[in-house]
């Protein structure tokens, strides 16, 4: 019975461990891009909150770095000529469709540009996305920005525009670079 309690204890601090390893990770992806100019603080709330609800999405965090980056630059208040709200810059109408889908408690409009909302509404799209075009992330990127039926229809006429996907997977390649080499160069 010790023993088990033991192992149970181990296994949470290590848990622990490496969550605040990726939240690091996270942040000093965010140190690489836009969300540079913020404070240190703000930097790491905002690093725990996009690797939560990266793995809760079952992405990678530096993707959703990525998307921010291309879609608001970090800037939170950030809002569209079409109404895209927030980080992620999300619809209002795709917010409470992916709302209903996933459970998740948004109550008004306004609420998109709180940053955890938005994130956890903007992952659980694109992970949505992603399972819609079965893991093709170029696809799930375009459908991310032109919608999902847009984006069938773009592919089915063979006419998909890439500058968009091909801008967020650039942004992406970056940040894992980056990352890399912090890695590398602490072994």
């Amino acid at each position: 019975m010790r023993l088990n309690k033991l192992s149970l204890e181990i296994y949470e601090k290590n848990k622990a461990i490496t969550n605040h390893q990726n939240i690091l990770i996270t942040d000093y992806a965010l140190q690489q891009s836009a969300a540079k100019r913020l404070s240190s603080k703000e930097r790491l709330e905002l690093a725990s909150i996009i690797t939560e609800q990266a793995q809760q999405h079952n992405l990678d965090p530096l993707l959703v770095i990525a998307l921010i980056q291309v879609e608001s630059t970090f800037n939170t208040h950030a809002q569209s000529h079409k109404g895209a709200k927030g980080l992620m810059q999300l619809l209002p109408d795709t917010a409470r469709y992916i709302n209903k889908k996933t459970d998740k408690d948004i109550l008004e409009n306004s609420n998109l540009f709180d940053t955890k909302t938005n994130i956890a509404l903007g992952t659980a799209y694109m992970e949505y996305l992603l399972n819609k075009t079965n893991g093709n992330l170029e696809y799930a990127l375009a459908a991310y920005n032109m919608g999902p039926a847009n984006m069938f229809r773009a592919k089915r006429e063979n006419r998909l525009p890439k500058a968009y996907s091909n801008k967020v997977l650039k942004e992406y390649a970056k940040l894992q670079k980056a990352v890399d080499t912090v890695s590398v160069a602490q072994k």
